[in-house]
């Protein structure tokens, strides 16, 4: 199926290449090219009862090591499944709405975010992430500082690692719903490091879910109990670390540094240079 994707839509080209793009936005193209194949490969096996047989014979006699990925963290293990388990169920909606042409239409115009991969709806409706600018914050920390990473969660990876704490499946999945667009820089020095994270959310009631929600994962996370600042903040104090949760209407703002004068001036940095930051703040607008 994978060479026949290629054939026809050149699957690491055009709007499928994915070098440049998101975590967020690379997992949902995966999801549609490995669901397609496998939604493609369980039409074609069960429209063949013998062949079905002896799949089911050969499964049922087969040894798997699954050693390996029962080893790897909760949120790797995950996200390697993602594209296949996920990426199938979009497929499939897409199919049954409108057959194969719906699926071809799709590496067209292919899906950008894994909310999309999660909600096929909000795909066929064409509801498109918000996009986020956060600054290059290590501009008024030192020479010493620099930025390892910008990227985008998306609502699967956030609905993942909320789901390593004590809440249910069902929790976590409330809680990450509702997602309209993020964005995170991580950068440090060779000692200390710290992550400026801001996420935009369909209505004000799915911040303040999702607000609590990782709240919840973070007094787990660092063993302390938070520190509540009015009705819009959450601070927590440990060791060598801090970490302030703001929300105010739709958006969530997250900080962790070393400690609250770092995180401070991490809000108060102006960007390192124009061309890796070129947006003062981080204001959510509608995506192009």
């Amino acid at each position: 199926v994978h060479a026949l994707q290629d054939q026809n839509f050149d699957i690491d080209a055009g709007p499928l290449e994915r070098e440049d793009l998101t975590d967020d936005q690379a997992y949902a193209i995966s999801a549609l090219i490995e669901g397609d194949a496998s939604f493609s490969e369980v039409r074609y096996i069960i429209e063949r009862p013998e062949l079905l047989e002896a799949y089911l014979e050969e499964a049922e006699n087969a040894e798997f090591d699954t050693t390996a990925l029962d080893a790897a963290p909760f949120i790797i293990a995950e996200t390697l499944l993602f594209p296949y388990d996920k990426g199938y169920t979009f497929v499939e909606a897409l199919f049954n709405e409108g057959g194969w042409d719906t699926v071809d239409a799709a590496y067209v115009d292919p899906p950008a975010s894994t909310e999309q991969i999660l909600h096929p709806e909000k795909y066929l409706a064409g509801e498109q992430p918000v996009e986020i600018h956060v600054n290059d914050f290590t501009g008024g920390l030192g020479d010493d500082w620099t930025v390892w990473d910008t990227n985008t969660f998306g609502e699967y990876q956030i609905m993942v690692m909320l789901q390593n704490s004590s809440m249910s499946e069902q929790q976590a999945q409330v809680a990450a719903a509702g997602w309209g667009g993020d964005t995170y820089v991580v950068a440090g020095t060779e000692d200390i490091d710290a992550i400026h994270w801001v996420t935009a959310w369909d209505t004000e009631q799915d911040a303040n879910e999702f607000a609590r929600a990782w709240a919840l994962r973070e007094a787990e996370r660092w063993g302390v109990d938070p520190v509540f600042i009015g009705d819009s903040e959450i601070e927590f104090h440990a060791d060598d670390m801090f970490v302030r949760i703001t929300f105010e209407g739709t958006t969530v703002e997250y900080l962790m540094a070393p400690d609250e004068a770092t995180a401070d001036a991490i809000l108060a940095a102006p960007p390192a240079t124009p061309e890796a930051s070129p947006v003062a703040s981080p204001v959510a607008t509608p995506a192009a």
